[in-house]
């Protein structure tokens, strides 16, 4: 998706138009370095998906091991949070 992304970017670049980029996941693989290189493709709105409370959650998207995913994807989102709190109109 990244390697799209840049050429979508390049493209704008090159045709004058603004790149807007949204996303839906489940977060599992979100991470820092990832998020700003999103950032820089012109992302203005990320969803990380969630589904319930923490004991329903994990009953359905847990890892191989067994593991639930919920309080993982709680720190993913608190660090979509952070990394963001400066950008107007991030969704």
């Amino acid at each position: 998706m990244l390697d799209f992304l840049k050429f979508t970017k390049e493209d704008s670049l090159n045709n004058d138009y603004d790149l807007k980029t949204s996303i839906v996941t489940n977060g599992s693989l979100l991470t820092e370095e990832i998020l700003n290189e999103l950032l820089s493709y012109g992302l203005f709105s990320l969803q990380i998906t969630l589904d319930g409370d923490a004991p329903s959650h994990n009953k359905t998207r847990c890892f191989k091991d067994g593991r639930g995913s919920f309080d993982l994807l709680i720190e993913k989102i608190k660090m979509v949070i952070e990394a963001t709190k400066n950008i107007p109109d991030f969704l």
